[in-house]
């Protein structure tokens, strides 16, 4: 199983900041300092809004990796983490559930001329494949349009089913807070799957569905909001009316064989849509 101990490995990337035009160097690492446990404690405080109560304490995080129950690998600029990926080992020796995976709302988006998100996934799916773990699965809010984008237009991910209001009220906190705690179940398969992506040219002969009953054909696209903290800070109630649409596509697309090809986001149009296949 993967581990949090160990010789330690790392990947370091260079890219051009788009601010500043200099040079920036990256670097993903297993976590195995006292002093990032803490770190990465804070930081889940800084991405989400949580409090102490819902934070992953460092002691627990330095207890999975001490005793080989999963991995944490930080993500590093000029020795200050920028974000974090947290894994937990499953009863299937092939399988990891990540947990938790952030990034410094200052870094989010690629904003600095790097996506990290995406590398602290391929670093996790390098580390996995030499323990021998085949897929990683995971859950994410579906209207939360930076992670579907990273899930399914760049990791290729596959959805395993959908749950309503997952968490309850016991999630409703921090950017989560005033909705049901919806999330999608993904499965990363790391051998045997790439990303199919749509054609943006093509999105418009896509059918576009709102309601179960409008599903038909062999794919369709369902459109979702640019940014769902802004809407729900204009409206609460648009917001939640959204993730009760959304939710109904998705249950009754999943029942009917769809599955979700691709996540599209129109940036010039500050407009996103799922476009969905039958497998």
């Amino acid at each position: 199983m993967i581990s949090g101990k160990g010789a330690e490995s790392d990947i370091s990337l260079s890219a051009k900041l788009t601010s500043e035009g200099g040079c920036m160097k990256l670097v993903v690492r297993r976590i195995t300092g006292d002093d990032d446990f803490s770190a990465i404690e804070k930081l889940q405080k800084d991405i989400w809004g949580i409090d102490d109560i819902t934070t992953v304490p460092a002691h627990i995080l330095q207890a999975v990796c001490k005793y080989d129950a999963g991995f944490l690998a930080g993500a590093f600029y000029e020795n200050s983490i920028i974000g974090f990926l947290f894994a937990l080992n499953t009863r299937d020796r092939q399988v990891q559930y990540t947990h938790m995976i952030g990034v410094n709302p200052e870094w989010q988006s690629g904003r600095k001329g790097i996506n990290v998100g995406t590398t602290l996934n391929e670093f996790h799916k390098s580390e996995a494949l030499k323990q021998g773990i085949m897929f990683i699965e995971w859950t994410f809010d579906p209207l939360h349009s930076n992670n579907a984008n990273l899930n399914f237009h760049k990791l290729g991910v596959k959805v395993v089913r959908y749950e309503p209001d997952a968490y309850g009220k016991s999630s409703e906190v921090g950017i989560y807070r005033g909705m049901p705690t919806d999330r999608v179940l993904v499965r990363w398969p790391l051998k045997s799957y790439l990303p199919t992506n749509v054609d943006i040219c093509d999105i418009e002969k896509i059918s576009l569905v709102s309601t179960p009953d409008e599903i038909n054909g062999y794919s369709f696209r369902m459109e979702v909001p640019f940014d769902i903290q802004v809407l729900k800070k204009e409206s609460i109630e648009s917001a939640c009316a959204f993730r009760l649409q959304s939710r109904e596509v998705f249950i009754e697309a999943l029942k009917m064989g769809y599955n979700v090809k691709d996540f599209i986001c129109l940036k010039n149009e500050s407009r996103n849509c799922y476009i969905f296949s039958r497998e």
